[in-house]
């Protein structure tokens, strides 16, 4: 169950840079850490952090305060996170993104699953249709002659 959730989440989102939006409170967004933010930031978030995704509580004084879900590290490791606050200076990342639903990844992972459970639906039918072995003559498999 998690792993579906994990690949409809993945592949009906994206993220998208921040070019001169301001995001707001409530909404998803991933940010990536410069070098120095990585060295900053390394005692809140862990060694060698690349990227935060999670949910913008606030922007004040020129930093995101983020409810951390997921760290990324420089090696491509993730690990998830419960949501704890953590406050990440302008100055330190990067580059930001949002999260906003993909149209096109959504219609594309919609009809996959269609057709999935076509073939499965399909697969079942054959093998029901095709072939029974089971003695409908009532007798155990052994005529009375």
């Amino acid at each position: 169950m998690l792993a579906c959730v994990s690949i409809v989440n993945t592949g009906c989102y994206q993220y998208r840079p921040l070019y001169g939006v301001s995001p707001t409170a409530g909404q998803h967004v991933e940010l990536t850490l410069s070098d120095s933010g990585r060295v900053a930031l390394g005692q809140q978030l862990g060694p060698g952090v690349l990227r935060v995704d999670g949910l913008l509580r606030q922007v004040r004084d020129g930093a995101y305060v983020v409810g951390v879900e997921r760290v990324t590290t420089i090696s491509g490791e993730s690990a998830n996170w419960g949501g704890e606050s953590v406050q990440i200076p302008a100055a330190d990342v990067s580059q930001a993104g949002l999260r906003t639903l993909s149209r096109t990844r959504t219609a594309l992972l919609a009809g996959a699953f269609v057709v999935g459970l076509g073939l499965f639906i399909a697969s079942r039918s054959l093998s029901v249709l095709g072939g029974s072995s089971r003695d409908t003559t009532g007798t155990g498999g052994n005529p009375k002659t």
